[in-house]
């Protein structure tokens, strides 16, 4: 049996057009809110935008904190848990491997490795995870970059 291969057009938008959508994606999560567009609406824009959509409404980052956390030899919290988290970026910028875990506490040589210099671990609405972010560092002290969109 022969099998013939299929090719797939497909045309990719350009940047205006992706920016043109999300402005209209802000638009429908702004009229959404105050009930006046349904949820397949909703669901159009954001898959037409590249979102993701949880329960009828829009995943959109509106404020960012970030911080240097000093994670010492045993298990420290790099982020407390926020259940209004919708993405989060650890960057490890020391000259030290650096494990985290979710939830639990930290072990070194277990884990999520954030390698040193550089290493780096994103949680986003593919993998979003809302609960406290333990670390720990397999050398001496460590400091890690911590940035939480909201």
């Amino acid at each position: 049996m022969q099998h013939t291969p299929q090719i797939f057009n497909m045309t990719v938008p350009s940047q205006s057009d992706l920016l043109a959508d999300i402005e209209q994606l802000k638009t429908y999560e702004a009229i959404y809110r105050n009930g006046n567009v349904s949820e397949e609406a909703m669901l159009v824009a954001s898959l037409r935008a590249g979102g993701a959509t949880s329960g009828g409404s829009v995943s959109i980052t509106t404020s960012v904190t970030e911080a240097e956390v000093s994670i010492a030899l045993t298990s420290t919290t790099a982020l407390a848990a926020n259940t209004q988290r919708k993405d989060a970026i650890f960057i490890n910028n020391s000259p030290n491997d650096v494990y985290l875990s979710r939830g639990n506490s930290a072990i070194a040589n277990r884990g999520i490795l954030l390698k040193a210099n550089g290493g780096f671990y994103e949680i986003t609405s593919q993998n979003l995870y809302k609960g406290q972010l333990n670390a720990v560092s397999t050398g001496a002290a460590a400091n890690i970059m911590v940035s939480e969109g909201t």
